[in-house]
């Protein structure tokens, strides 16, 4: 909030650095079909934030996106694991913005031998399977799957600044912190969200048709 630079400015970085790291997975060898990004246009943040019910701003994650795609479900654990030590630390994670109805944590520790030697030393699991289900999504379709979180991601600050080497911006220190969503999926279950009513477009009605209920009701309140 104390520097003159622009938060478009600001997701081109992260968006560079994150692109340049995806591609140095796949020159390694790494199974990742699909990597792609987006950001979210004006017309789109204006659209959710009036479905919404929180109202500010700030309430928006996803204004930049990325969407990785591996062939296999088991693959994804590993995917995971591995951006959290390569790309930012486990712990930039939002609290309370992931969810998850792929993958069942508690299943795949018990089913990979690494991953069950490290359960003992993990925080007490959820008991019921009910409970690691996120709140469902009210304009998704019924069977929509998908993994994502949010990351407070760390931007390098001081090459976007003249004269940045200033006793307040020693204190401050050289990084700021953008908001990234992360999408983990694999390959069926990517397919299987693009068809039926769990398409798009259908999507996007869904989210309309809630924003027109509100303004219409909003209107007929002043009338």
């Amino acid at each position: 909030f104390q520097i003159p630079v622009p938060e478009a400015k600001l997701l081109d970085r992260a968006e560079k650095r994150i692109i340049e790291h995806a591609e140095k997975l796949r020159e390694s060898g790494y199974p990742l079909l699909a990597f792609y990004g987006s950001r979210k246009t004006r017309s789109s943040t204006i659209t959710k934030l009036l479905a919404k019910r929180e109202t500010i701003a700030a309430t928006i994650f996803d204004k930049l996106r990325f969407r990785l795609v591996v062939e296999n479900p088991n693959e994804i654990l590993p995917l995971i694991a591995h951006l959290s030590r390569t790309l930012f630390p486990f712990n930039y994670v939002i609290p309370g913005q992931s969810h998850n109805n792929i993958l069942h944590f508690k299943k795949a520790l018990k089913e990979d031998p690494h991953f069950s030697e490290l359960s003992s030393n993990l925080q007490r699991l959820r008991p019921r399977a009910s409970e690691w289900l996120p709140e469902k999504n009210p304009f998704s379709g019924s069977n929509y799957r998908m993994i994502n979180f949010i990351v407070d991601f760390p931007v390098r600050v001081d090459e976007l600044v003249d004269n940045f080497q200033t006793e307040q911006a020693y204190i401050l220190g050289r990084d700021v912190f953008v908001l990234v969503e992360f999408q983990v999926i694999d390959a069926a279950t990517a397919r299987d969200n693009e068809e039926g009513e769990n398409a798009h477009h259908l999507y996007k009605k869904r989210q309309r048709k809630i924003v027109e209920s509100r303004l219409l009701r909003g209107s007929r309140s002043r009338l």
